[in-house]
């Protein structure tokens, strides 16, 4: 048929660039790279089925660990990079604060930012 789909970790770091205007920059001030920044994707790429390696999985579960603990989510400053902030309301479930204004991403996606329920929990 001639369908053609983005990668997984393509079409995750176009959703959190668009959201977020990433700052990627060759210089040593972008934010693309930062830990937090790519444990954020990672966890959304195993939320969508892709395979993570075993150094990815543990970022993921420091990132999931780090939210819980601190009842945290991850949120953006263009000018200071990712930071975890205090969870609202308004964040719901998402690992991400998802900007004022801006439009959701897919059921999908929107469905992979979400935090996995509490142990116990279905």
């Amino acid at each position: 048929m001639g369908l053609y789909q983005k990668p997984t970790a393509t079409r995750v770091t176009e959703m959190v660039n668009e959201a977020w205007d990433v700052k990627t920059t060759s210089g040593g001030d972008s934010h693309h790279a930062q830990r937090p920044m790519q444990a954020l994707k990672y966890f959304i790429r195993q939320q969508l089925g892709d395979q993570l390696s075993p150094p990815q999985e543990r970022r993921v579960k420091n990132l999931l660990d780090r939210l819980a603990r601190e009842g945290a989510v991850l949120d953006y400053n263009r000018e200071t990079g990712i930071a975890f902030a205090p969870r609202t309301p308004a964040d719901g479930r998402r690992v991400m604060r998802w900007p004022e204004g801006k439009d959701l991403p897919s059921q999908e996606l929107q469905a992979a930012m979400e935090l996995p329920p509490p142990v116990g929990e279905n």
